[in-house]
């Protein structure tokens, strides 16, 4: 008996269905006398079943069967998108079948064969012959999968079809060789035997062109970025491969060729294309629909390494070539940009917008009229934009912590004056002004406290700062500086310490206020009795109005400035503020305009701070 050798390229089915025609049966009887059933869902030992009725090795079969998964259908060692396959009816090179027949004995419809590149809906011509591949048998013949030799015997005469020459064979040529040489490579030394030597695909075929970027693709990898290159090309850049044509995606491929057969500089050049279109659309900052459906099909194959290099050279064209540069995640490369929009530094660094528009607002580096312009026109350089972001994630929002130990702004606020947590800077336009480190390192201090349950009498420090009038600051520097040693944490409210957990004796608290006795009075006292703010107060020491003196704090030992009692009595019998003299006479602004045209000048006046008089200068009370 003849023996029928399975050819490089054919698919398992079509080899099946020379074999059951060699036979003199149909395949379906073949196939049921066999008892090789199985087709789509392989049951075990199918392959070894299949070798013992035809002799060839079952790692063999295997690799020449066309095998479903999801949405690819995995062939000859290579994966294709089951969309790149033709299922419509059985497609053929008349020119072959014809060639076929002339050269073999016996039955002729034993002898055809279905090469896989004819199954591929982007092929349409022959690569030897350069002619249209023919159609055999009606659209939807579910036997042309099956039963290719079958399908040509009841429809005789296909290879007398229409045989017209072809306008541009290199794509096809190109491809078609690829696959042979790969289907040759995947079955193992000596597996397969074709009849006859096909022309192969070297670089003659490319003309002079560069071809490693293809050569160094995988077949299905290659032939789908041609495709939608030459696609987008033709058609624009929403080219769908879902609603095209078979003709429309081979002239796509053929498109697509001219330029992926001159490798990498030739898709520089197309995306250099794509680039200026943006330009013209002045479409800054948004990058989703940079190189259209070329960009989406890479992103979408980030993970599979026949696309790594291009998808490495598409990412670092765009970052070269676009000074504002895609987002981070772009392609998923994380490549080094120059400039940041707040859009792009949303994307990166996961902060809200408005957040980093008040992170811009407080450094002063926010544009004038940004308020009308979109996100992805606030442009800033990334290394600045970075040092900002690292320097606000290294601040502690103050609500953060009036939320963890339940206070005010003006409690925590006492609490930074003590120097129990630093602040970063005083600028006031800033919304996180407290250094991190230091505020976790005043958590640990509080949390090394002793703990367990509280005495009876004791109270909790919401409580205490009631009973002595004192504030939380000056407590918990009494307590932190060893002063007040009869604390306890309570333990039954869990691991976070919040200031209504630390209880105290309110003995000990008022023992301890009396022996920490500050040597002067406080800027904040010094506020209270002249009636005016700590500005104020401040700026009159520095003109030297009101004398002071510097002296280390009793409490935490930090260096701190005092205003002395008879400085301050001195202060408020020499001088009067305009608040205080306006009292009763109308109000402040006409009292002053009066002054002034009496010839009486303040002896201090500042922008945003009291004014002050001299009181032998101002006119009696009963004027």
């Amino acid at each position: 008996m003849l023996k029928i050798e399975i050819a490089t390229d054919e698919p398992l089915a079509a080899y099946l269905s020379r074999l059951s025609v060699t036979r003199g049966v149909p395949l379906w009887d073949f196939r049921i006398h066999g008892g090789i059933m199985a087709r789509y869902n392989k049951k075990p030992g199918y392959y070894d079943h299949v070798s013992a009725v035809t002799g060839i090795k079952p790692a063999v079969l295997r690799h020449h069967d066309l095998v479903k998964i999801g949405g690819t259908i995995r062939a000859l060692g290579m994966t294709f998108d089951l969309k790149d396959i033709w299922a419509k009816s059985a497609r053929a090179c008349p020119c072959c079948i014809g060639e076929d027949i002339e050269r073999g004995t016996g039955r002729v419809e034993a002898r055809p064969r279905l090469r896989f590149g004819w199954m591929l809906r982007t092929l349409g011509r022959c690569a030897i012959h350069g002619v249209p591949l023919a159609v055999v048998g009606p659209d939807y013949d579910r036997f042309t999968y099956g039963d290719f030799v079958g399908t040509l015997a009841r429809h005789r005469g296909t290879h007398d079809a229409d045989l017209a020459a072809a306008a541009d064979l290199a794509s096809d040529i190109y491809f078609q060789g690829r696959i042979e040489k790969a289907a040759a490579g995947g079955a193992g030394s000596g597996a397969c035997v074709d009849t006859y030597v096909e022309a192969s695909a070297d670089d003659s075929m490319l003309n002079g062109a560069d071809s490693r970027m293809l050569d160094e693709m995988p077949v299905p990898a290659a032939l789908l970025v041609t495709e939608v290159i030459g696609g987008m090309e033709l058609f624009g850049d929403r080219y769908k491969r879902t609603v095209a044509s078979g003709e429309d995606r081979q002239a796509a491929v053929i498109a697509g060729f001219r330029i992926t057969s001159s490798g990498y500089d030739g898709l520089r050049e197309f995306l250099s294309k794509r680039d200026k279109n943006v330009w013209r659309a002045s479409r800054r900052g948004h990058f989703k629909t940079l190189y259209g459906r070329l960009q989406e099909l890479l992103a979408s194959r980030t993970d599979d390494k026949g696309y790594c290099d291009v998808v490495r050279l598409v990412a670092e064209h765009a970052h070269s070539n676009h000074a504002l540069g895609p987002e981070d995640a772009f392609l998923g490369c994380a490549l080094p940009r120059r400039l940041h929009s707040i859009r792009t530094a949303e994307v990166t660094h996961g902060i809200h917008r408005m957040t980093l528009r008040s992170i811009l607002d407080s450094a002063g580096l926010l544009p004038v009229g940004s308020g009308q312009m979109g996100d992805g026109r606030v442009v800033i350089a990334a290394e600045t934009f970075d040092a900002l972001i690292a320097d606000w994630r290294d601040r502690l929002p103050a609500e953060e912590a009036k939320a963890r130990f339940g206070i005010s702004g003006a409690a925590l606020d006492d609490i930074v004056r003590r120097g129990l947590v630093v602040e970063k800077d005083r600028d006031r336009r800033r919304r996180s002004r407290l250094r991190k480190a230091s505020y976790l390192e005043f958590l640990e201090r509080l949390e090394h406290l002793p703990r367990g349950f509280p005495e009876q009498g004791m109270r909790n420090l919401l409580d205490m700062t009631k009973i002595v009038n004192r504030s939380y600051g000056e407590i918990i520097s009494l307590i932190l500086d060893g002063t007040i040693t009869k604390v306890v944490v309570d333990s039954r409210r869990g691991a976070e310490v919040g200031f209504d957990g630390i209880f105290v004796d309110p003995l000990a608290v008022k023992l301890a206020i009396q022996v920490a006795a500050p040597p002067g009075i406080t800027f904040q006292c010094a506020e209270r009795m002249l009636g005016t703010t700590t500005k104020t107060v401040k700026r009159l020491a520095a003109t030297g109005l009101l004398k002071t003196v510097e002296a280390a704090n009793p409490l935490h030992r930090v260096p701190q400035r005092y205003v002395s009692p008879s400085a301050l009595e001195e202060f408020q019998d020499t001088y009067i503020s305009l608040f205080e003299f306006a009292k009763a006479r109308g109000q402040i602004a006409v009292v002053k305009k009066r002054l002034t045209a009496a010839g009486i000048m303040p002896v201090f006046e500042e922008p945003g701070s009291a004014t002050f008089y001299r009181r032998d200068a101002l006119p009696a009370v009963h004027d």
